[in-house]
């Protein structure tokens, strides 16, 4: 998998050829891959990329003699189409597109591409250096400005091994216990940032200012008049139909053979492995079994695999070989907080590599999208009580104990993961979460029902909050690695049906995930 990286040097120029290289040894390597290793260096800035054996679409290139230089890495399906639309020359190549797109658009050029990214963009005609991730964050960019330099990567690593500080950020730890994820541009690193997803940065490379902007937001895909029009839609159907075409965009011009589904048993496995198989495509399931785990989900796999006639690959994960693969995940990671699901990634790897099959689909965000997330179904059950309690006199509802709380306080409880009193006074102040939390109120204010708004704000905000975080840790994994991984439900397709999609087909007094489970 592609990751860029590089850097401006503002105390000795002639030093970037030399940092990039140790920029380059700071990515972790996997055995036994083909690595490639492309760099331009331009009067005191350096942008490069490593690349390999994948399916992803990347390169360096430049044009007029080095005035304008880009580093970009992805999966973009369809980027020729929005070359031709956009009216760049046919038959060049991508990388040069991407800056003649950029030349006629400026940053709005964001908005024509499509599927996942990192872009790095020298504009040595306006002194620029442009930085953007897409729209998920799945390929993130880390990044760190100082006095003497300004340096970006696809990994933490890289940056530290040029001597930035890695100096604990006491705040992000504190997010990070109360919310299982942090938001915003905040890594667990003081000197150290990350682009948020939808994002980009530019850095004057004269006054050293960096400034930062958005081009996407969840909330953006939603439409009021829409949402109310999609109370009388099939959503089964609507969600299958372009389900469909996310997949076919995926596996088209691949080949089939070097892929497979990463799948954990639950109806997303399911749901993805009978869309392929009717495409054509019944890939192989890879899953991941904790032996002592509560949910065994090699067991639900293999019923998925039975069901759909497909080969299954079941690969065992002991307790006492759990927690050291949670250690190792700080090493790998560079980051001082561990995740569960990292662990169960391990052992699949070598399996991956060896049996061909480097590209992986993955059925992540449907959880998110379509109300999943246990939280979202208990704060669904409270308001329908709250409301149902509103047709009470006063008098009854206190002697029966329904006098409930404030909306607003039960859902900042659902999304912590603590109790509030076991964070009081640990000094949450992450104004950019607080910014986004109004945004998506303001956006979907349209909702008539206050009940069925304040659940699709929460469901939005889940998505905010927890899902670039969650595509980091895989990216890491993968890239790591020399995987590929590819995740249908992010397509922006499925994403707008899901953000107009009303609360009715997500979720209910007894079951999430309404809409997938009736289309599967």
């Amino acid at each position: 998998m592609g990751r860029i990286m590089g850097l401006v040097d503002w105390g000795d120029p002639a030093d970037a050829g030399a940092l990039i290289e140790t920029m380059r040894d700071g990515f972790p390597r996997w055995n036994g891959a083909k690595i490639v290793f492309e760099k331009i260096v331009r009067n005191g800035a350096a942008i490069g990329l490593i690349s390999g054996d994948q399916s992803f679409e990347g390169g360096v290139r430049e044009l007029e003699g080095g005035r304008y230089i880009a580093a970009y890495c992805g999966y973009m399906p369809g980027l020729e189409k929005a070359f031709q639309d956009n009216g760049c020359p046919a038959g060049r190549d991508a990388g040069s597109n991407i800056i003649d797109l950029y030349r006629r658009l400026g940053v709005d050029f964001l908005k024509a591409l499509p599927g996942m990214f990192s872009i790095a963009l020298h504009d040595g005609e306006r002194k620029k250096l442009l930085l953007a991730g897409d729209r998920n964050g799945y390929f993130p960019i880390y990044h760190s400005s100082g006095p003497r330099r300004f340096a970006f990567a696809s990994a933490l690593k890289p940056i530290a091994a040029i001597g930035v500080s890695r100096r604990i950020n006491a705040s992000a730890i504190l997010e990070h216990i109360a919310f299982d994820a942090l938001y915003g541009s905040a890594t667990f690193y003081e000197d150290i940032k990350i682009l948020p997803f939808g994002s980009y940065l530019v850095l004057d490379l004269e006054s050293k200012q960096v400034t930062e902007g958005s081009y996407f937001r969840y909330e953006e895909l939603f439409d009021a008049r829409a949402y109310e029009g999609n109370r009388r839609i099939d959503a089964p159907g609507e969600l299958t139909r372009r389900l469909k075409s996310c997949v076919a965009r995926v596996m088209e011009g691949r080949d089939a053979s070097a892929f497979g589904l990463s799948c954990g048993g639950g109806i997303d496995c399911s749901y993805v492995g009978g869309i392929l198989k009717e495409l054509g495509s019944a890939l192989p399931m890879f899953c991941t079994d904790v032996s002592e785990a509560r949910f065994r989900e090699g067991e639900m796999a293999k019923a998925s695999a039975d069901h759909l006639g497909v080969e299954l690959h079941v690969r065992s994960l002991t307790r006492e070989a759990f927690y050291p693969a949670l250690l190792k995940s700080i090493a790998d990671f560079a980051q001082p907080i561990v995740h569960p699901n990292t662990a169960k990634f391990y052992p699949d790897v070598e399996e991956l590599r060896s049996s061909g099959h480097r590209n992986q689909i993955y059925g992540v965000a449907s959880d998110l999208l379509f109300g999943g997330m246990g939280i979202v179904r208990s704060y669904y059950r409270y308001l329908r009580v709250r409301k149902l309690s509103g047709v009470l006199p006063a008098k009854m509802r206190a002697f029966a104990g329904t006098v409930l709380s404030d909306p607003v306080r039960v859902n900042l409880d659902r999304r912590l993961r603590n109790p509030i009193g076991v964070i009081a006074g640990a000094g949450m102040g992450n104004f950019e979460r607080a910014a986004m939390q109004q945004r998506i109120e303001t956006a979907l204010a349209g909702i008539k029902d206050p009940s069925e708004r304040a659940l699709k704000v929460l469901m939005i905000e889940n998505l905010c909050e927890y899902q670039q975080h969650l595509l980091n840790r895989r990216y890491e994994l993968s890239a790591s690695n020399g995987l590929s991984l590819f995740f249908p439900f992010l397509d922006l397709e499925t994403l707008r049906f899901a953000m107009n999609l009303p609360v009715l087909f997500c979720v209910d007094l007894r079951t999430s995930k309404i809409v997938e489970r009736k289309a599967a």
